[in-house]
């Protein structure tokens, strides 16, 4: 009995060396399998980044990482908090150089990730030195965060993640890294990053993990202006604004007004804040992608040049300031479990973006207007028009759940405009989220005969004691959890159906529920013609589906609809309407002659050099969308829209 038990004890530790000598020659031999060697993390990585060469787009980076003998792996942050998908611009990353004990490391780029770099540290360094180039695109390419400009001759905005490496294997909380950043002479500059000490152009920032350094980027311009919206609050909340030109720092004082009574709003609506100070980091210039990323304690926010002054373009962007605002507590303080990764190169998972993302556009309906950055009048315009175009019947929504809509986020974001109502895009579980949260706000005042609202689900769950910035997972049934706690329901059932219905139209039952009505009639929607007036296009999905610049080039056409049904098409240019040379004016008249069932509408049009004829079956005459109350229901609406702090 003795003899088996002991050979098979000798046996053992022979298969166990077998496989550690197999597994050391698959290390050794293959330059796509590492074993990690990272800095202790009690170990500080400095980053200096030299950011005077920006104004014709090169930032220079060089960072000192403490690391052990042995292979190492780096990587470029690729997922990014806040972007949703893996739009890390490692395209633009040039004249990477690893050194270390005085000699040059070799190094290669993975096999299979794009994002991560292979050494392997000699035995005398302790640290070694990276050097590397970020390029900031030049022309804006609607392709993702990543790849849009982040300089121009006059200002610069500094994403950390752009500029850095960091070792693999560690969680983004437990690596400290100290920046310095040096700026074009003259150039002033805003960041939430803790200042350690500044002289001149350049400056030295407190230590930070490398989580707080991604969440804190910096802003910096010629023309610079800063405006304090709290200046009496322990918390205070900034707008910081570079421009390209010093003329348009001169934004709004009523729009200023509005903003200052942002912080008393979400005080009211969250109990709590997520942070210690606030910084809005504005950029005013049209060489930069229109954009906004939140973080903790601050947003980087571009803008074209005249969003806070010209009132077209303070009715179209105005929100987007108050937008981000609210991420602080839903998207970075609470956060959904799958976007909630320890570091920049693990998948996140997008499938609660309708809270993320929904249930943030429809807080910042409420809160521009309960702010008064945008009136009530011009908020139920706007409501009016998302509605109408949620429920226009888009092929899209027959095919592609919400859930699948959010889901495809990662590629919804950098997707083309054209063929948008049959492929749909990343607006889609934004408006449809919102249109859900609306109904969630109706549910919850109708069972509790008003003594409740979503207002205190949001202090339940957004809420909580006001700690410093951190992250707060949850989960799909953290959610429904918390609902059933405040108003007993099938919450379960009714976010399950409506994320998971391909019904052609929207759900409109949270407009019906707060007591108005969408309805149509031939007077101009004030929202759209604001739209209009910002972003130089003609929105006729709602009549031709058709969508165009002021040129006549068709930029989209709705599946289904009668442009489509006669042929037109993404890239096609109207060239005439009537047998008149196309303009704008012209395109209305013809809409208002079609309500004549034997009017003709005929277009000639331009593709590919030919010209062609087309003539379009449509006999409704102008449609704009309206709220109109109705007085069978309580009004709900404007209950929500009703300030609740004192300004």
């Amino acid at each position: 009995m003795m003899t088996p038990l002991r050979r098979k004890h000798w046996q053992f530790p022979r298969i166990v060396r077998e496989l550690m000598i197999c597994w050391l020659v698959l290390v050794t031999f293959s330059p796509s399998v590492s074993i990690c060697s990272p800095a202790p993390p009690d170990s500080s990585i400095t980053i200096r980044v030299d950011a005077s060469d920006a104004p014709r787009g090169i930032f220079h980076s060089d960072l000192r990482i403490p690391t052990r003998p042995g292979p190492l792996k780096l990587r470029d942050p690729k997922w990014i908090p806040g972007e949703h998908s893996p739009s890390g611009p490692i395209l633009q990353l040039v004249g990477l150089t690893i050194t270390g004990a005085g000699q040059p490391i070799p190094w290669k780029r993975d096999l299979r990730d794009m994002y991560a770099f292979h050494c392997t540290i000699p035995p005398a360094a302790s640290t070694i030195n990276v050097s590397l180039d970020y390029l900031s695109p030049t022309k804006i390419f609607d392709t993702g965060y990543g790849n849009s400009p982040n300089s121009t001759a006059h200002l610069l905005t500094l994403p950390w993640n752009h500029v850095l490496l960091y070792p693999e294997k560690h969680k983004t909380d437990s690596l400290t890294y100290q920046a310095r950043l040096r700026l074009p002479e003259g150039w002033r500059y805003a960041t939430a990053l803790p200042v350690q000490t500044e002289s001149g152009n350049e400056i030295e920032f407190a230590p930070v993990s490398l989580t707080t350094l991604v969440d804190a980027p910096v802003i910096a311009g010629e023309f610079f202006r800063s405006i304090a919206l709290s200046p009496q609050n322990p918390s205070p909340v900034q707008l910081d604004i570079v421009a390209d030109d010093p003329g348009w720092l001169q934004i709004d004082t009523l729009l200023i007004s509005h903003y200052r009574n942002l912080q008393l709003e979400t005080d009211a609506l969250f109990g709590s804040r997520h942070y210690q100070q606030y910084r809005f980091l504005v950029s005013l210039s049209d060489a930069l992608l229109l954009n906004g990323l939140e973080h903790h304690e601050c947003t980087d926010i571009r803008l074209p040049a005249m969003s806070l002054s010209s009132p077209s373009s303070i009715v179209r962007r105005s929100y987007l300031l108050v937008h981000e605002f609210i991420h602080s507590w839903n998207g970075k303080y609470r956060r959904p479990a799958g976007l909630a990764t320890p570091n920049y190169n693990e998948p996140m998972e997008d499938d609660m973006l309708w809270v993320y993302e929904g249930l943030t556009k429809y807080l910042d309906l409420v809160l521009t207007a309960r702010t008064g950055v945008r009136t009530r009048e011009a908020t139920r315009e706007y409501l009016a028009w998302l509605g109408a175009l949620q429920d226009q019947d888009r092929p899209g929504r027959t095919w592609r759940s919400l859930y699948d809509a959010q889901v495809a986020a990662q590629l919804l974001y950098a997707g083309p405009e054209e063929w948008t109502g049959y492929r749909l895009d990343a607006d889609y579980f934004y408006y449809e989220g919102l249109l859900i949260w609306l109904d969630v706000d109706g549910i919850i005042r109708e069972k509790s005969q008003s003594r409740y609202s979503l207002d205190d689900f949001c202090q339940i769950f957004f809420g909580g004691s006001g700690d410093p910035p951190t992250v707060k997972p949850y989960t799909f049934d953290d959610l429904v959890h918390a609902l059933n706690d405040l108003v007993s329901f099938d919450w379960s059932g009714f976010f399950t159906e409506r994320l998971t219905n391909t019904s052609p139209h929207a759900h409109l039952q949270g407009i019906r529920r707060s007591g108005w009505n969408v309805v149509y009639s031939e007077n101009k929607n004030g929202f759209m013609e604001a739209k209009q007036d910002f972003e130089g296009r003609i929105d006729e999905c709602l009549t031709l589906g058709l969508l165009t610049d002021m040129n006549g080039i068709i930029i989209d056409a709705v599946p289904g609809t009668a442009g489509f049904k006669a042929g037109l098409g993404p890239g096609m240019r109207i060239a005439a309407v009537n047998g008149k040379t196309w303009t704008q004016d012209l395109l209305r008249d013809a809409l208002v002659d079609s309500r004549s069932a034997s009017a003709q509408m005929d277009m000639i049009v331009e593709h590919g050099g030919h010209l062609t004829h087309h003539q379009i079956e449509y006999h409704q005459g102008p449609k704009y969308p309206h709220l109109e109350r109705n007085n069978s229901q309580p009004d709900r609406l404007t209950q929500i829209l009703n300030p609740r702090a004192t300004h």
